[in-house]
């Protein structure tokens, strides 16, 4: 009995140390394997590394080979600059650049009342000014008038005697002095009864068309007014407001005379020049804004 005690004990401990030995020999086992992909992956890395170097050789090379070139070649630009036009400061010249037969003198245009019923049907559009005096209460009224049709032909202009007294002709911005308006001046009422049948249904063309229209003392559909202080394209770029007539006319004409004296005559023909220049882009912002469609700049 004690004998097949011990020997039961022996057995178990050579299965014991046979056990052991197994798992000595798979643990040395993947040791070997995480060697070998070490090894594998060293010697993939080292043929990365290398190929890396050699690209960095050879655009070192290329980089030094375009020095060279550059350092043996003289600079030339390519790059054109466009050499900016000086303004146009002759008024003459403004309009002879848009073919429009500028106003020979300051005398003014005032046809015979058979030839304004028919201005009405000679233009599609008309274009105007109006210079604005002072008169009591502190009040501003029509003191000049100035139409000119699709051509940039001068076609109405008259001198206005307002209804009540003249306290300030403004003459620094009318060029309308005492003596001009009792000399040449016609009643307001005439003048109003004319323009609105010369402007009758057709499109106006301005610079602050409310004021001018206020002065008149006349309505116009809204949808046939283009007025340079509405068109967002004519604002100023820095404020993003409306602009001045002069500023408009230097930057969208080039135009910037040494004196913008007081001319009425001017004004009218570079507002027709203005809506002539942008008039595609200028109906599209009027049809955008009032019957809602995209404006088409092609």
């Amino acid at each position: 009995m004690r004998k097949t005690v011990r020997k039961n004990k022996q057995v178990k401990r050579e299965l014991a140390l046979l056990e052991k030995e197994k798992e000595e020999i798979e643990s040395f086992t993947k040791v070997s394997k995480t060697v070998e992909n070490k090894q594998s992956i060293n010697s993939n890395w080292n043929v990365t590394k290398e190929k890396i170097k050699n690209k960095n050789n050879a655009y070192q090379k290329k980089k030094e080979a375009k020095l060279k070139l550059k350092s043996a070649t003289p600079y030339t630009s390519t790059k054109v600059i466009e050499e900016k036009k000086p303004h146009i400061k002759d008024f003459n010249q403004l309009c002879q650049e848009h073919n429009i037969i500028s106003p020979i003198d300051d005398n003014l245009v005032s046809p015979t009342q058979k030839e304004i019923d028919n201005l009405n049907e000679s233009s599609k559009f008309f274009s105007i000014d109006c210079k604005i005096i002072e008169i009591e209460g502190n009040k501003g009224t029509l003191g000049k008038v100035c139409i000119a049709n699709q051509n940039g032909q001068i076609i109405y202009e008259k001198i206005v005697k307002p209804m009540d007294k003249i306290v300030d002709f403004r003459t620094k911005f009318t060029g309308l002095t005492r003596d001009k308006v009792q000399r040449e001046g016609t009643d307001f009422l005439q003048v109003q009864k004319e323009v609105e049948k010369i402007l009758r249904h057709k499109i106006l063309v301005g610079h602050d068309l409310v004021h001018d229209l206020k002065n008149l003392k006349l309505a116009h559909k809204k949808k046939l007014l283009r007025d340079a202080t509405q068109f967002t394209k004519f604002f100023n770029p820095d404020t993003n407001s409306e602009d001045s007539l002069k500023s408009i006319a230097k930057r969208e004409l080039n135009f910037s005379p040494d004196n913008w004296d007081p001319n009425g005559k001017r004004d009218t023909i570079i507002n027709v020049i203005l809506y002539k220049q942008n008039q595609k882009e200028w109906e599209a912002f009027i049809n955008n804004k009032f019957y809602g469609q995209p404006i088409d700049k092609n």
